[in-house]
């Protein structure tokens, strides 16, 4: 299965840059690697000093606030941990480390809904890793959302077993997936709880896309489905609309990684498996066929911008 493509280092191609710090000092850089130093020696009094300088010295810098984020969840500092990796993820929302741990650190402080929402981040950035699905299997059935972890534990194992991993973690992830289904269709599961709602700001995007697209402005399309993918990550026909985009502008590998990932969220869909059949031939004509389909209407004064 090819890697995942992220987002932001094709939006710099086709948009140029986007707006971020400076480059972190030669002192800041110093300290950095000062921490990954005594981390490696298991100083973790030292690294822990180390990255606060860092922090201190370069604060729009995300990766030593994520490696600070780790030492502190590791010594047992939940509540503060999941600050630092908050932090880490809003200076850097590709940053995969920060999502990651976020969920974690925010499900070790009781956190539940929190640590699923990122869980999902950490999912969509790493759609291929085993653990990450795991976890965040673990969030949503701790924040009550017994479906969508049974889901996750599909992922997981599907995942598992293409990747060889040894018998017993496959048959532990199969128990865990029997465990989850179970929980899922039991009498009473999910009694008095309201599905979640669709994601406001997403479902603005998505229409924002659809009017780009259908007016052949592939490029202001492409920025907003990954906008609402960046809102929605766990959304299957957001990366679908994302991947037609990816297409439309001759970008084939990023546009079957986007299907390749919605096939994970949803392997049902005959959208996504169409756009992985339409990505892996030929380079596609300039102009597609035929436009996404539409999004429902965003609902009146929802969001047109990430929150």
């Amino acid at each position: 299965m090819r890697r995942p493509i992220l987002l932001l280092p094709l939006a710099v191609l086709l948009g140029g840059p986007p707006a971020r710090a400076a480059e972190p000092s030669a002192h800041a850089a110093a300290l950095d690697a000062q921490g990954a130093a005594r981390r490696r020696l298991g100083d973790a009094a030292g690294a822990l000093e180390a990255y606060r300088q860092a922090v201190r010295a370069a604060p729009e810098w995300a990766e030593p606030r994520a490696a600070l984020g780790e030492l502190l969840l590791a010594g047992g500092a939940a509540a503060e941990a999941a600050e630092a990796f908050a932090v880490a993820a809003r200076l850097s929302p590709e940053l995969a480390p920060a999502w990651c741990g976020l969920s974690a650190a925010a499900r070790r402080a009781g956190e539940a809904g929190r640590a699923a929402e990122a869980g999902r981040r950490c999912t969509a950035l790493r759609p291929d890793d085993a653990g990450a699905w795991r976890a965040l299997a673990e969030a949503l059935r701790d924040a009550g959302d017994l479906a969508g972890a049974a889901r996750a534990r599909e992922a997981e194992l599907r995942l598992l077993e293409a990747g060889g991993a040894p018998a017993s973690d496959v048959e532990a992830a199969r128990a865990a997936l029997a465990a989850a289904r179970a929980a899922a269709e039991a009498p009473g599961a999910g009694a008095g709880l309201e599905p979640p709602p669709p994601n406001a700001g997403a479902v603005a995007k998505l229409a924002q896309g659809d009017r780009a697209f259908t007016a052949g402005e592939y490029r202001a399309a492409l920025f907003a489905y990954q906008d609402a993918v960046y809102l929605d990550p766990g959304s299957a026909p957001a990366r679908v609309k994302l991947g037609r985009a990816y297409l439309a502008l001759r970008y084939p590998e990023q546009a079957l990684a986007q299907a390749e990932q919605a096939l994970a969220l949803d392997p049902s869909s005959a959208e996504a498996r169409r756009l992985a059949v339409e990505a892996g031939g030929a380079p596609p004509a300039a102009v597609p066929v035929s436009a996404p389909p539409a999004a429902d209407p965003a609902p009146a004064g929802a969001p047109t911008t990430r929150p």
